[in-house]
């Protein structure tokens, strides 16, 4: 038996409900479940790390588009902050409980130029700087930059440094990447223990 619960609900809802029952009935992930409830009453700081290369623009109106999903599915107090890759510049977007706005503003951008796994990196290096959380921490991360096929060892020690720092971090496969680069994406998932990025962001917008 995995997990008990007392809770009904409509067939429709069996995923939810199947969910919650194995956390209320599981040690471990009752605790982790507690540990991301956040100090704001149960509020969540998102930070999402975009690619605006011009190979994503094919995809980029998708993902700025699930944003708002994802705040539909959060409490009240919830912040979004954003940083966007524009070649070899991050441009930051503070966290605000504003997200039409910084919805807004990243719609504005526009796919073009080429981002390199080193702006990726320095990226993340920014949201280990953060000192403006609040609330759970979250860092959704989309991007398709190259990886010349080889193992990207300093990008998953800077993953690993902000799972140490109780951030939640999704890896997300993009459409544009090359089978190579997916597979160093997988294997990074493997190694760090994150939720499989093969399924497309539309489908995970459930589970953040």
């Amino acid at each position: 038996v995995v997990g008990r619960s007392r809770r009904s609900g409509r067939v429709s809802a069996m995923q939810r409900l199947l969910r919650t029952a194995v956390v209320e009935s599981t040690d471990f992930a009752r605790a982790r479940a507690h540990a991301n409830e956040g100090t704001a009453g149960g509020a969540v700081d998102v930070v999402a790390v975009i690619d605006f290369s011009g190979s994503m623009a094919g995809v980029l109106p998708e993902i700025v588009t699930s944003l708002g999903a994802v705040r539909n599915r959060l409490p009240a107090g919830s912040r979004l902050a954003a940083l966007s890759l524009e070649g070899r510049e991050i441009n930051a977007l503070p966290f605000s409980d504003q997200w039409g706005r910084t919805i807004d503003a990243l719609k504005a951008k526009r796919g073009a130029g080429e981002t390199s796994v080193q702006t990726l990196r320095s990226a993340l290096i920014k949201i280990e700087e953060e000192r403006h959380w609040r609330g759970a921490r979250k860092a959704l991360i989309f991007s398709d930059a190259a990886t010349g096929g080889q193992r990207q060892t300093e990008l998953e020690s800077r993953i690993r440094r902000l799972i140490d720092r109780g951030i939640e971090v999704h890896l997300f496969c993009m459409p544009s990447q090359s089978q190579a680069d997916r597979l160093e994406w997988l294997r990074l998932s493997r190694a760090l223990r994150l939720e499989d990025p093969s399924v497309l962001y539309g489908r995970r917008v459930g589970f953040l």
